[in-house]
């Protein structure tokens, strides 16, 4: 038995290789295409040429990433979706943007993902999204609004008719609590969680010195409170560690137990698991002679290991 299942351990890190590895060589030849070029610098305001790039990933997106597991429906009027976008919040007070300010573009461009097909993450964003680059899953920034505005920035000021170039101002809970980018996060992160369904899984940081479950995250803010516990199978919950550690919490302690109990209390069927088998094998591309990426160990020698 332990043969077969180093077998299937093998061939399952194997096929993990493969996907990240080839994700990583389209990245490189990607890059290669700008040698000689500098990187621009990100300014603190508006993202410069921010029309060309909505539009470009727009139309980008429907022609080469789009799937069956990520498709909005129907195909997008980038332009109509470049107008709508811009009507949320240009010319209104950068501070006090509307909680309903993007419904059309939402309605205009879903979010909706196959079942058992949607990631959570809080605390671990290169993990999460590499793992689910070499797996069928999703997170938020793989659907077409994700991937639209993933790490761009917008803002205006109150009357102007254009972007602002000015900084745009940080979010604080009492003086500038509803920014431009921040209710366009909270808005897709609440229509993803209510369009979740089958098993919808969540990876935090159980190796954080803070909590793994933070109470002021998106997730605890806007996609806990939205899952639906009738379109929810399984709430899969993922405490991920660092391969170096430390081990801070796992299930059943501290934070992660208010995840729990949050989720319980919502109607919401749940399992935890700690840095499982699949996640593992996936941070061990990178570590393959480390030693926690050795078969044969357990749970008891890793943990001594990580708190030597």
């Amino acid at each position: 038995m332990e043969v077969v299942n180093l077998l299937v351990g093998s061939f399952f890190f194997a096929m993990i290789v493969f996907e990240v590895t080839g994700h990583r060589l389209r990245a490189k030849r990607e890059t290669h295409l700008d040698v000689g070029l500098c990187p621009m610098p990100m300014p603190d305001g508006t993202t410069p040429n921010l029309e060309e790039i909505f539009l470009g990933r727009c139309w980008e997106f429907q022609y080469l990433y789009s799937s069956q597991d990520n498709c909005p429906g129907a195909r997008v009027d980038c332009s109509d979706a470049w107008q709508k976008f811009k009507t949320a919040f240009v010319g209104k007070d950068p501070c006090n943007i509307n909680d309903n300010a993007y419904d059309e573009l939402l309605g205009l461009i879903p979010i909706r993902f196959a079942d058992d097909m949607t990631l959570f993450w809080s605390g671990t964003n290169e993990l999460a999204h590499g793992y689910a680059d070499a797996t069928p899953i999703d997170t938020l920034e793989d659907s077409m609004l994700g991937y639209m505005l993933n790490g761009l920035n917008w803002c205006s000021s109150e009357g102007s008719d254009r972007f602002s170039s000015d900084p745009c101002p940080d979010y604080d809970p009492e003086s500038c609590s509803h920014t431009p980018s921040g209710v366009f996060w909270s808005s897709v992160s609440t229509m993803l969680a209510r369009e979740a369904s089958g098993i919808a899984t969540v990876m935090i940081n159980g190796s954080s010195p803070w909590d793994a479950f933070w109470s002021g995250s998106f997730f605890a803010k806007y996609e806990l409170p939205n899952l639906d516990a009738e379109k929810v199978t399984n709430l899969r919950i993922i405490v991920a560690h660092d391969i170096e550690g430390p081990i801070n919490e796992e299930c059943g302690e501290d934070s992660v137990k208010r995840l729990e109990d949050i989720a319980a209390a919502s109607g919401l069927t749940y399992t935890c698991e700690n840095s499982p088998r699949d996640v593992r094998l996936f941070q061990c591309v990178d570590n393959v002679n480390h030693r926690q990426c050795q078969p044969r160990r357990n749970r008891n020698q890793i943990r001594e290991e990580t708190t030597d």
